[in-house]
């Protein structure tokens, strides 16, 4: 793997470096003002970690920048001051998270490191319905015995059970 750190600050490349060696990660550093010239060089950065201030200026236009040149590369931002402010306008400009210089590198990079799990979510008809089902199946079928579980009338069951049945076969057609 291999990361790009925008950033002045030499001595925290140096130990930044160092501590990414330990995980497999390759980390290469440029001034913020030269990113441009390292991404349109072609090459490959799965991560990007800007500083976003610097003694000159405030760097958070290279966010969108970055995701504009390098839409896969997951841009973090490490900062030497950080802010609720700073951090609420990083991520909304694209930043995955935001992390203080000062906390430990062995405390943030594993969790950067790591691929994003994809979570299913369900609607609330769906969590219901999976349930509804889960009752049905310990009643081996029996719609009274479900329907008495569930807190509802037998009636009711059917109906939601010809609903599901029914979005199931538009689904399937």
């Amino acid at each position: 793997m291999r990361a790009l750190l925008l950033d002045e600050d030499e001595p925290f490349y140096q130990t930044a470096a160092t501590q990414m060696q330990k995980y497999g990660v390759i980390l290469d550093r440029l001034e913020p003002l030269h990113f441009k010239r390292a991404l349109t060089k072609g090459q490959h950065y799965e991560f990007i970690f800007v500083e976003v201030f610097s003694e000159e200026q405030c760097h958070l236009e290279l966010i969108s920048q970055l995701k504009q040149y390098r839409p896969a590369a997951r841009v973090y931002v490490l900062t030497s001051n950080p802010s609720i402010s700073t951090a609420v306008v990083a991520i909304k400009l694209g930043a995955e998270n935001y992390f203080s210089k000062t906390v430990a590198i062995d405390n943030w990079l594993p969790g950067c490191i790591s691929q994003p799990t994809v979570s299913v979510v369900h609607s609330v008809d769906d969590l219901k319905w999976m349930h509804m089902k889960n009752v049905l199946t310990k009643a081996n079928g029996n719609v009274t015995a479900a329907a008495k579980v569930l807190g509802i009338t037998r009636r009711t069951l059917h109906r939601q059970i010809n609903k599901h049945q029914n979005i199931r076969a538009v689904k399937d057609v």
